[in-house]
């Protein structure tokens, strides 16, 4: 049994996974600089003061827990894709306004942002459900590990420019990069269950 669960889902796993590996590199180069560097950006680049620094990656990740809650729901009712493509359409958008906005606008750009940006995750995660309901732990365990790998890559390529041109440089390419998951989501299968 185990072996002809395998025979299943390494077919669909091939077309399944370049796709999200596409929609995966285009996005964690920004949630690479936000995540990791966000603090130092507002610190040292937008000069928003110890209190904003301190706090901007708690308003990101708050936003963005709830935009992970309501995506999901909303993708189970509107479609994956459709769901998908507003929130990496979105989320470049706002952090360019992030970056090159008055300070005063910082904190409500923070909460828009995080819920633009984080909330794609739950969004794939389900995705990938969809298309293994046979196999659900091992597409899930499978698009995980993808996952941390090119973080681990984001993060230290992300450093590497910030380092080389200015973190200003490295936020606004991260931003203009994620814009190239979008074509990615017209590639992403139907789930299973659909015929049409």
């Amino acid at each position: 049994q185990g072996q002809a669960s395998l025979a299943e889902f390494w077919p669909q796993a091939r077309r399944v996974f370049p796709p999200l590996a596409w929609v995966l590199t285009g996005r964690i180069f920004m949630m690479a600089a936000l995540t990791t560097y966000l603090p130092i950006f507002v610190s040292d680049v937008r000069e928003g003061g110890l209190w904003l620094a301190a706090a901007s990656l708690t308003i990101l990740e708050a936003a963005g827990m709830a935009g992970a809650l309501l995506s999901g729901t909303l993708s189970d009712r509107l479609g994956r894709k459709r769901v998908l493509m507003v929130l990496l359409i979105l989320a470049p958008i706002l952090m360019l306004a992030f970056i090159y906005s008055p300070t005063w606008l910082a904190f409500p750009l923070l909460l828009l942002l995080g819920f633009a940006a984080i909330s794609p995750q739950p969004v794939l995660l389900a995705t990938v459900q969809d298309q293994f309901p046979n196999n659900r732990a091992l597409g899930n365990g499978t698009f995980l590990a993808l996952n941390f790998l090119i973080r681990a890559l984001g993060i230290w390529v992300v450093g590497q420019f910030a380092d080389s041109f200015g973190l200003n440089a490295a936020f606004t390419t991260t931003a203009v990069l994620a814009l190239i998951s979008i074509p990615a989501v017209f590639f992403l299968p139907k789930p299973r269950s659909q015929t049409a």
